[in-house]
């Protein structure tokens, strides 16, 4: 072993080169990058034009406004998608979505849309309407089962006013005396409708009370509830069965509402272009005396006031409907091509 001393300097070691630092600095661009991306396209699905959310918005309520259904839902249904929303705002955007199927007929998707806010957050605002658009889509879809189980589920809804009878139960729905009434009165007017305004109040008023008087007496309610109990489950088949989407029967549809939209017209213009006096039946009795000798004896005008208001009221109504007609015609420049008709070979003319 030596006794001397080392009097060496040690050796400096290298410097490593500054790659380190940078590498964590890459390292955290590129994790940044990575995350901005996904946001992007968490945000904004593929589909949505990338669209920002007020945008999206605007989007989908322009589309709801032209009526287009499909486009509208979609577009909702990317706002969602886009947005940060509250539950409560989720929830009311569900609704709306439920309302375009609902109006387009697609109730099952209406139904899926309606309870999927209910889920998302229960808002006192849309509680009553989203209870009765569920309700309405069911049995517009034929899901009368389970409908039946929906207002076991609501029966807030279906209370109805203290005291009111019921008359008799179709499932859980309840049919009762002022349901009964409501048709009765709906019945009345429509026998009635087609002369009330040409009727005086007071004529007006007994025709109405004597009609109301036949419908309402036991018979009559017998025959009202047995019609509506008739008519509903009927209904209720033929709606499970898909009868509406049949497209015979939709093209009956168009051409029932297509006649009873041009009967409304009709009797609104006659109601406004038709009035009919005591002085017009008096002078159109006196025109139509010969007409009314019986056993050799002259009617008096109050014998036969009655018949000379039907008469009267025919003729003016004819006259009344060829002036309408007329002008429409003219309106939405109507041509008849006679000369292609098809010509009569019996030898008739």
């Amino acid at each position: 072993m030596s006794d001397k001393l080392n009097f060496s300097v040690p050796k400096t070691k290298a410097k490593q080169p500054f790659i380190f630092p940078v590498m964590v600095v890459l390292q955290v661009v590129i994790l940044a990058i990575i995350l901005t991306a996904l946001t992007v396209n968490l945000v904004m699905p593929a589909g949505t034009g990338y669209l920002p959310a007020d945008a999206q918005k605007e989007l989908a309520m322009k589309l709801q406004k032209q009526g287009l259904a499909e486009s509208a839902v979609q577009a909702w249904k990317d706002y969602l998608a886009v947005a940060r929303v509250s539950a409560n705002e989720r929830a009311a955007t569900w609704y709306t979505i439920g309302k375009i199927y609902q109006e387009a007929g697609l109730y099952e998707q209406a139904l899926d849309s309606f309870y999927r806010s209910e889920s998302v957050f229960k808002r006192e605002d849309l509680k009553d309407d989203l209870s009765r658009r569920i309700q309405d889509s069911l049995e517009m879809a034929g899901r009368f089962a389970a409908l039946r189980y929906e207002l076991s589920d609501r029966v807030g809804l279906q209370e109805k006013d203290a005291g009111d009878e019921v008359l008799a139960e179709i499932g859980t729905e309840k049919i009762t005396k002022a349901d009964i009434d409501k048709r009765i009165d709906e019945q009345v007017d429509f026998v009635i409708s087609r002369y009330a305004a040409y009727m005086d109040k007071d004529a007006l008023t007994k025709q109405r009370e004597e009609l109301f008087k036949y419908y309402s007496g036991a018979d009559g309610q017998q025959r009202m509830l047995t019609q509506y109990i008739q008519e509903e489950l009927l209904y209720r088949k033929a709606r499970e069965e898909k009868l509406a989407e049949d497209a015979g029967t939709r093209a009956l549809l168009r051409d029932q509402e297509r006649k009873v939209l041009a009967e409304q017209l009709l009797t609104k213009k006659k109601s406004d272009l038709v009035n009919i006096t005591e002085n017009d039946l008096k002078a159109y009795y006196e025109a139509q005396k010969g007409d009314y000798i019986k056993a050799g004896r002259q009617q008096g005008f109050d014998e036969v006031k009655n018949d000379l208001y039907a008469k009267l009221i025919e003729q003016k109504e004819q006259e009344v409907m060829q002036k309408i007609v007329d002008e429409l015609m003219k309106q939405y420049n109507v041509v008849i091509h006679t000369s292609r008709l098809k010509q009569d070979t019996t030898g008739q003319k």
